[in-house]
Order: structure tokens, then C-alpha cells, then sequence
């Protein structure tokens, strides 16, 4: 038999699963699959096990048929053990344990690539097909359990009619306890668990879990988040710091761009001035030099040109005598080196010598300054007698 409704399971699901042709040719999208196919992963997520470790296990008073109260332990999804194997504490919720005449049991194996969904919608069409109740009666549950070949669920079947009847009977034991409690169907034996049937007092422990996992992962998600903004806090202080420093250097900049200004505007006056005293320099030797040129150079010596490059002094012009002219500038103080690029010439029917002279002069002598400036060319045309 149990083989058997796994089959007809099976094949139903095999029936639903081949796509029609309509939608083979359909080009439109589903938008609704998409949206359940990105959903499927994240229904796994109470599962998880740092989701499982981050939700509550209330502490739950179990009263047997007999009277007898236990401690046990509730999760969430719906796992229940005793108190000493999981979270204890002071219990806040209550539940009453059906007998085992009141209790059909059923049992199947699935295949284990099936998700939540699926599972709940075969072990929905097993327990529809095996209960003897109708379906407005029926109150089932189950519970999943590793197996070699897949995953092995364990169902129980009830009647809700059975239950008021179990629940109006068990009031006088019951009357410490309050309104609506949970109801559990033992499994197989006592020792082997319960199922936490729905419709009962388990929504509402389910809902102060949900809200403990709410706040422990708002805890969690605080806590990364200072974590998160420790680590940053350096990095936000240099940032924060390097743009303090250019603030600064802007400001600075500012203030300063007048005193720079008034500092370039210095520079260039001094560089003019600088030029003035060169040129001014640089005219008083040719000055002297012309002075003693005229003194040295007699009534009959012309000069048609006179060149003064840094200490040295070119002349062009003729005289009567050119060997003795170089002779008394040679013998002049402060006149070195006099030579004659070229031989003088005279030309015929001529009384005078064409010469070319170059010559020398003590800076010290002539006063020329001592600051590494060579003066620029001089020229002088004209005729020095």
C-alpha cells in the first residue's frame, strides 16, 4: 500500500509536469514562474542552519491523557524534543498530547530532490486519499526524517471532531491551563516524538518565534553594521582629514595669492633695475675708453669704426702711422694685447695707413663691474680725432 500511493503520487505529478503543446509555442514570458523560481530558494531559508540558530526554542508544558506534565522543547518549523536536549527555561506555552486510539498513522518515502512546496502538495493528495474523515474534519501532520533512499515522511491523521470531544473531556485537568492550547499526535510510541498538529495554540507561539527571530536578526544585522563602520571609521578619518588639508591649502592659497602677486611684481621691478645698472655699467668704460682713445690718438688718425665687446676693443681708421699708434696703445696703462687682425695697407696716392687694431682693457683700470655680466657690443661710428 505504501508503495503504491507513492506511485499514484508519482504519476499525478508526471501527468502535471508534461508541458502542453500551448505552452511549448507560447512566446510570452511567465511571470509568475520566473517569480516562483526566484522565490524557491529563499523558502529554504528557515532552514538553514544559522536561520535555525538565530530562532528561539520556546519551552512548552506537555499534559499526557493521565494528567502527567512534561517540559519539552518547540521550534519552529515544527521539531519538538525534551526540554533537556534543547532550549528549556520556563515554560510559557501549553499542549495536550492525543491518545494513540485517537491517531492513524501512515508513512512514504520521496524522493529527495523535492522542495517544501512539493512535499506539503503529495503528502496533501496521501492524506487525502488515506483518511477515513472527510476533508472539513480531517487534522493531519507530519514530520520528515532522513532515509537511504530519499527522505522518509511519517504522517498522522485525526478527526477535529475528535479532538473538541478529547479537549472537553480533559478540562478538569486542564483547568490551570489556558484558552486554546497546542495540540500534539504522538507518533508510534511515546518515546519516538509528536507531531504539532495545526489550527490550534501553536500559531501563536509560532508568531512570538518569528518576532524573536526578527529581533535577533535585526540584532545580527546591527551588529555587522557597527561592525562594518568600525572598520571604515579609519578610512573615513584620513579621508576627512585629506580633505581638511585641502581646504586649508586652498585658503591658504587665497590669503596668499596677493602677497605672491605683490612678490612677482617686486622680482620684476628689481630685474628691470638690474638692467638699467647693466646698461648704465656698460656705458661707463666705452665712455673712458673713447676719452683715452682721444687723447692717445693725434690729428691725423681717423677712426670709421670703434667695436667694445666685454674687455675687448676693435678699431677702424687710418693715420699716418699705424706701427706707432699700436706702440702708444701699447704703452697705455690698462691696454693689453694690442694686435693687428690684418696688415695695414695704404692705398696708393694715399698718405695714410688703413689699419684694423684690437687690443685689451683692465676692467680695474677702466672701472668696469666685476658681476660676471659681459656687456653687450657698442658700437661707436664716426670719426675720433
Amino acid at each position: 500500500m505504501e508503495f503504491s500511493s507513492v506511485q499514484l503520487w508519482d504519476n499525478r505529478n508526471l501527468v502535471n509536469s508534461v508541458p502542453t503543446s500551448a505552452a511549448i509555442r507560447s512566446p510570452s514570458l511567465d511571470w509568475r514562474a520566473l517569480w516562483l523560481a526566484v522565490c524557491r530558494p529563499w523558502r529554504r531559508a528557515s532552514g538553514w542552519p544559522w536561520v535555525r540558530l538565530l530562532t528561539p526554542a520556546h519551552a512548552v508544558t506537555l499534559i499526557d491523557a493521565g494528567g502527567g506534565r512534561q517540559t519539552w522543547s518547540a521550534r519552529l518549523d515544527g521539531e519538538v524534543m525534551p526540554a533537556g536536549r534543547g532550549a528549556g527555561g520556563q515554560a510559557q506555552w501549553t499542549a495536550v498530547a492525543l491518545p494513540q486510539t485517537l491517531v492513524l498513522q501512515r508513512a512514504l518515502t520521496l524522493p529527495a530532490a523535492l522542495d517544501a512546496a512539493q512535499v506539503q502538495r503529495a503528502l496533501e493528495l496521501e492524506a487525502g486519499a488515506s483518511s477515513p474523515f472527510s476533508l472539513q474534519d480531517l487534522c493531519w501532520g507530519y514530520v520528515l526524517e532522513p532515509a537511504a533512499a530519499g527522505q522518509r515522511a511519517r504522517i498522522v491523521l485525526t478527526s477535529r471532531q475528535q479532538i473538541a470531544a478529547y479537549l472537553r473531556d480533559q478540562a478538569p485537568i486542564q483547568h490551570q491551563v489556558v484558552k486554546a492550547p497546542e495540540v500534539w499526535a504522538p507518533l508510534e510510541d511515546q518515546t519516538s516524538g509528536y507531531v504539532v498538529l495545526p489550527g490550534y495554540g501553536e500559531v501563536r507561539r509560532q508568531e512570538a518565534q518569528r518576532k524573536g527571530r526578527g529581533l535577533y536578526l535585526g540584532a545580527l544585522v546591527l551588529l555587522l553594521v557597527l561592525l562594518v563602520c568600525i572598520a571604515i571609521t579609519p578610512t573615513l578619518q584620513l579621508r576627512a582629514q585629506a580633505i581638511e588639508a585641502v581646504r586649508a591649502y586652498d585658503e591658504l592659497h587665497a590669503r596668499a595669492s596677493q602677497a605672491v602677486a605683490a612678490r612677482e611684481a617686486l622680482v620684476g621691478a628689481m630685474d628691470r633695475l638690474a638692467q638699467v645698472e647693466n646698461l648704465e655699467r656698460a656705458s661707463a668704460p666705452a665712455a673712458r675708453i673713447v676719452n683715452v682713445l682721444t687723447t692717445l690718438l693725434g690729428d691725423d688718425t681717423y677712426l670709421a669704426a670703434l667695436r667694445i665687446q666685454g674687455t675687448k676693443v676693435s678699431l677702424d681708421g687710418q693715420t699716418s702711422n699705424a706701427a706707432q699708434l699700436m706702440q702708444a696703445l701699447g704703452h697705455e696703462p690698462g691696454i693689453e694685447e694690442v694686435t693687428a687682425p690684418v696688415p695695414a695697407t695704404r692705398p696708393f696716392g694715399s698718405g695714410k695707413d688703413m689699419f684694423k687694431i684690437e687690443f685689451r682693457f683692465d676692467p680695474k683700470v677702466f672701472g668696469v663691474p666685476s658681476r660676471g655680466q659681459q656687456p653687450a657690443v657698442t658700437p661707436v661710428h664716426g670719426e675720433v680725432r
